[in-house]
């Protein structure tokens, strides 16, 4: 993670420059953050201002203008931002050449995108889980159009490591865009599915918390997510592309620390998996204890096998 210090004197650079440091934060993953800054008298826009979500200030982006905070304020609105990005994937800062005014305008192109069938989908970009997957899905075009005004832009991922995104020396020059909150932006349906496809393995170890919270607790989010998502790929590799039988999978590999996945009864699982939901849970349900006994679960804590059948909507939130 950035060192508070760091950030600062990056703060400070920019101001230097004679460009702006900004600060986003993704409201919804901390719900009411905007009580913290105005009980500080800190300045910033919610970029659902002058949408049909304006109400929804609770759980708004926030946009915070670096340069308007003296030095102790900076400080401690790095230390506050720190902290929530350590907690939930929220945090994202950006040098610019756009004044306030003219930036909110300009990200409030990206509030929502158009689809190839006319439709409109709202875009949670500054989810830092979604926002490396937005910026590559891109075209170099689109690209262009989404950095303008932009010399960086860094954030902080699931894991707390701060990435960066996106560097210039010359930004993009942001040109007269759409009425504010209309789409500038229109994505196909590769692009589209590429969006869609990112949030599968959030989705899926959300519901694996749901079954077994306290065993995963035990493992750290990194390893957990880079787990997950590799039997989660395995699955949809031999055409089980559904979550509630890729969670019987993820579950299997869990509690045998992926043993189970390589035994030979389970194989031929995967050669001809049952599409049926009931009949894959029946399936499972009857692998001997060979296969759960092929490995120690990732927690390593020698936990017994779980009761069968795990049903998924049994465990929704």
């Amino acid at each position: 993670m950035e060192s508070i210090q760091n950030l600062i004197d990056w703060t400070h650079s920019v101001a230097a420059r004679g460009q702006y440091a900004y600060l986003l934060i993704d409201g919804a993953q901390h719900e009411d953050s905007h009580l913290w800054l105005e009980r500080r008298n800190i300045h910033y826009v919610s970029l659902f201002d002058g949408t049909d979500q304006a109400a929804l200030r609770g759980i708004a982006p926030l946009l915070v203008p670096l340069n308007e905070c003296h030095d102790g304020m900076t400080q401690n609105v790095w230390k506050w931002a720190l902290d929530l990005g350590a907690r939930a994937p929220c945090l994202s800062w950006a040098e610019c050449s756009l004044p306030l005014n003219q930036f909110i305008v300009h990200l409030g192109h990206f509030h929502s995108i158009g689809l190839n069938d006319r439709q409109v989908m709202l875009l949670r970009w500054y989810d830092t889980r979604v926002m490396p997957v937005w910026f590559a899905c891109l075209s170099d075009s689109q690209r262009d159009i989404f950095t303008a005004g932009m010399f960086s832009l860094k954030f902080l991922d699931r894991f707390g490591n701060a990435t960066l995104l996106f560097s210039t020396h010359v930004p993009k020059i942001c040109f007269v865009g759409p009425s504010f909150g209309e789409q500038l932006l229109t994505l196909d349906d590769a692009q589209f599915a590429m969006l869609m496809n990112a949030s599968e393995l959030d989705t899926l170890i959300k519901h694996i918390r749901n079954v077994i919270s306290d065993e995963v607790n035990l493992v750290s989010n990194k390893k957990l997510y880079e787990f997950v998502g590799n039997y989660q790929a395995i699955a949809s590799t031999a055409g089980i592309n559904d979550l509630d039988r890729q969670t019987q999978v993820v579950l299997l590999a869990l509690y045998t620390s992926g043993k189970g996945i390589e035994h030979p009864l389970f194989q031929s699982v995967l050669k001809s998996p049952p599409s049926n939901i009931d009949a894959f849970h029946a399936l499972i349900a009857s692998l001997p204890d060979a296969v759960w006994m092929a490995g120690p679960p990732l927690w390593d804590f020698g936990m017994e096998k779980p009761v069968f059948p795990l049903k998924f909507d049994e465990y929704e939130s």
